[in-house]
């Protein structure tokens, strides 16, 4: 009970609460911008976490994933196009009300049971709190070390379509993890002479390319969709919607169950938790027939269940240190920059902290659910912002911010490179996640590694308690390779389409460059002493023999698909190298004249780029970016800026500012 008063005390500290309001606006917003995905969200965010107080970050990062999937159902509702992958079964029902004048009616009901759905997980996160804290310490070093790579397997399992990629994903991340000063020995790893590798690959700038640029690329093809709330019938109100989701009362704690227990498995997401809850209200309901003709429990039932998820997926990351979810494992990145360890110690030694989440989940889900009922037309008003301006205002986030990671304009060519491999892994279905998750577990997985030899020998393979949950590994990973047909179609960009020749092939490439990188990196490491290489060298061996299979298998593919067009892969391709270029062009002009200074070039050139035109619209747009990131980075956060070749600018427009 103290820990629980404790939590509550953190989250009513004055910074705290705001930093929680600043999170579930932030969340609104990004819910309302088809396209834009929590995973970008917090990409985006996360440099600013650096300089904030832990609880803070932490109020903030609650707040967004807690409100996401609440003000996503507003375009869904209003145009039939989910704001997430989450109300992609809200669509289905929730557009018919729509069209049928009864879209006030809908919102009301999906709100009311999206926050009920969400304090709903919040309250079994705070049950299932003891319990883990009872059972984890009992748990030891070697069984730890299965846990993490269970979670590698659960999430590379399910994250794509091929099992194969996913693992060969997380494997190159836990490689990229090794990079810089061995914590067990002080040797050099990887570093080739590079005084920016020595504490290793920065995470945010890792993070903000592996998920910031593709998913900006993204969004040049998604259309804004002009708001405006459709006439509604005479009785058509949100009070109504209330009164009819509160009618439904089984129905939302049914489906809260549902998104609570599956939220807790990882690797999981709300694209599937949706339409679980959706379909088993189908089958659960006396008169089905209603259901995709404007059923309101075809509303209530995803909604519900997308809310409630969030208090499952903590209870994998809190407890054990395994994301449950892509955006749960940029979440488990913060918390690790703040030096807070997820996983047994969280429960014991931050139990304080830990209680506030649940509390912040809960009143993260109250807030949100209040603003979108009281604010859902001005909210609906930001679908009107053409790409343009989002494209080139985040890109501008992204960059500035991904420099606070070292103050280092490696931090910009990471972002740059990183982005590009990111761009081309998503082309060719190889999910993103795994990789993630595999470098931030990769420095815990070699101290598990490291300490279960020193004290058991290689005998811990033999420990109970590893061998079940290495079976239980095993069998993740297995059951998608042999137990599921192999499929034949990709998702591009939202459009189904079969995978041509080419697509194999470049697989084949891909996979085959990954394996030469991967031998490099191990003709280096032979001259490292046992300790350093031991983790290196296990992972490199499995990272060759997985890519090896991945190369069959493709190449198996590509001889026998039939040559076939990739028109939009070839458009997708020609927009990812077009932003990528002008990502390169700014962070060689910042060399010359500045950061800032550079911001004037690369605004109006993305804007015109994307169907703007030279004009006052992109004059004030840019003048005001421009203006944004000088209070924000300058005055505000006292940046220090790199010395450019050409320094003259930067230093006028410095000298007005100070």
């Amino acid at each position: 009970m103290e820990a629980l008063g404790g939590g509550l005390a953190l989250l009513f500290d004055p910074g705290t609460l705001l930093a929680l309001l600043g999170g579930v606006l932030y969340g609104l917003l990004v819910g309302l911008i088809p396209g834009l995905g929590t995973g970008l969200a917090l990409a985006l965010f996360l440099p600013f976490t650096i300089t904030m107080e832990p609880t803070a970050a932490f109020a903030v990062i609650v707040g967004l994933l807690a409100v996401n999937t609440t003000s996503d159902t507003i375009p869904a509702v209003l145009f039939g196009v989910p704001g997430s992958a989450g109300a992609a079964a809200t669509v289905v029902d929730g557009f018919e009300m729509s069209k049928q004048g009864r879209t006030k009616e809908a919102l009301g009901a999906a709100y009311t049971a999206s926050m009920i759905g969400g304090v709903f997980g919040a309250v079994l996160l705070g049950v299932a709190i003891p319990i883990m804290g009872a059972i984890i310490p009992r748990i030891g070093t070697p069984e730890l070390l299965a846990i993490c790579i269970l979670g590698i397997c659960f999430v590379s399992s399910v994250s794509g379509r091929s099992v194969l990629k996913g693992l060969a994903s997380a494997a190159i991340g836990v490689m990229l993890s090794f990079v810089g000063i061995s914590n067990q020995t002080g040797e050099m790893r990887w570093t080739f002479d590079s005084l920016y590798l020595w504490d290793g690959l920065p995470f945010v700038p890792l993070a903000l390319g592996l998920y910031a640029l593709p998913s900006l690329i993204d969004m040049i093809n998604v259309p804004m969709l002009g708001a405006g709330m459709r006439d509604g019938s005479r009785d058509d109100s949100l009070l109504r919607g209330i009164r009819v989701a509160l009618r439904h009362w089984f129905l939302i704690l049914r489906s809260s169950w549902i998104g609570v227990a599956l939220g807790a498995i990882p690797g999981i997401g709300t694209s599937v938790i949706d339409w679980v809850a959706y379909g088993m209200a189908v089958r659960t309901a006396k008169q089905p027939s209603t259901f995709g003709n404007g059923d309101v429990r075809g509303v209530i039932a995803p909604e519900a269940s997308n809310n409630a998820r969030d208090g499952g997926a903590f209870v994998p990351t809190l407890a054990l240190g395994i994301p449950a979810t892509a955006g749960l494992a940029i979440v488990l990145g913060v918390f690790l920059i703040h030096g807070i360890t997820p996983g047994p110690r969280m429960l014991s030694d931050h139990l304080d902290i830990t209680y506030m989440l649940v509390w912040g989940l809960a009143l993260a889900n109250l807030i949100g659910a209040a603003i979108c009922l009281f604010f859902t037309p001005q909210l609906a008003r930001f679908l009107d912002i053409p790409a343009r301006y989002l494209v080139s205002g985040m890109l501008v986030l992204v960059l500035m911010g991904a420099f606070q990671a070292t103050l280092s304009l490696g931090d910009l060519w990471m972002v740059l490179i990183v982005g590009a491999i990111a761009f081309v892994m998503k082309a060719l279905d190889w999910p993103r996640p795994p990789l993630l998750l595999g470098f931030i577990l990769g420095e815990i997985i070699e101290r598990y590694l490291f300490i279960s030899i020193q004290i058991y020998d290689w005998k811990w393979l033999l420990r109970p308690g590893v061998m079940v949950i290495l079976l239980i590994a095993a069998y993740a990973l297995l059951r998608p390779l042999f137990g599921q047909q192999r499929k034949r179609a990709i998702s591009v960009e939202g459009m189904t389409t079969r995978p041509t020749r080419a697509f194999h092939v470049a697989s084949v490439v891909f996979a085959g460059v990954a394996a030469l990188c991967v031998v490099v990196l191990l003709v280096v490491s032979r001259e490292w002493s046992t300790s350093a290489k031991i983790g290196p060298s296990i992972v490199g061996g499995l990272s060759l023999a997985i890519l090896a299979a991945v190369i069959g298998t493709s190449a198996f593919a590509a001889a026998r698909t039939p040559a076939g067009l990739a028109g939009q892969g070839f458009r997708t391709a020609t927009r990812g190298t077009l932003v990528l270029s002008l990502v390169a062009g700014y962070i060689l002009l910042s060399g010359l004249i500045g950061l800032e200074p550079a911001l004037l070039f690369i605004v109006p050139a993305v804007f015109v780029a994307l169907g703007g035109r030279l004009g006052w619209a992109c004059l004030i747009f840019t003048i005001g970016m421009f203006a944004f990131t000088i209070v924000l980075f300058e005055v505000f956060m006292s940046m220090p800026w790199p010395r450019p070749v050409f320094p003259i600018f930067q230093d006028f427009i410095f000298d007005v500012v100070r």
